[in-house]
């Protein structure tokens, strides 16, 4: 999502005002993408943090509205991210929670690896 805020991508941004977030003042931001749905977020004016995201996704039932909060920021290194976010949509809640995060480490190519039982449900390309 905060892919709209890269040059070429947006199609503009607004300050609207502050908005009440879990009790804390927000400064209201909606960014406007040039090929895409407008989407608003909330920044506490305080820490400056991202709290909230809301945005609307169409889909065969018609446009579904879609709030996620984000909480508890961690410092991994340099870096601030949420551990916790909520992301609310058609009456549910689903809670994704980040126990530990780790960035610029080495990865092995084997766990790109496809197992050959998997390898041998793939049928071969017939060009």
């Amino acid at each position: 999502m905060l892919a709209f805020f890269q040059p070429g991508v947006a199609g503009g941004a607004v300050l609207a005002g502050a908005d009440s977030v879990n009790g804390a003042i927000c400064h209201k931001v909606i960014v406007y993408p040039k090929n895409d749905k407008s989407q608003t977020f909330y920044f506490d004016q305080k820490t400056s943090l991202l709290t909230k995201i809301t945005a609307e996704f169409d889909s065969q039932m018609g446009a579904i509205p879609m709030d996620s909060y984000l909480s508890d920021y961690k410092k991994t290194g340099d870096i601030l991210s949420p551990a916790k976010t909520i992301v609310k949509f058609m009456g549910q809640d689903q809670v994704m929670t980040i126990d530990s995060l780790a960035y610029n480490i080495e990865i092995s190519p084997d766990l790109f690896k496809v197992p050959e039982d998997i390898k041998a449900l793939v049928k071969p390309d017939k060009k």
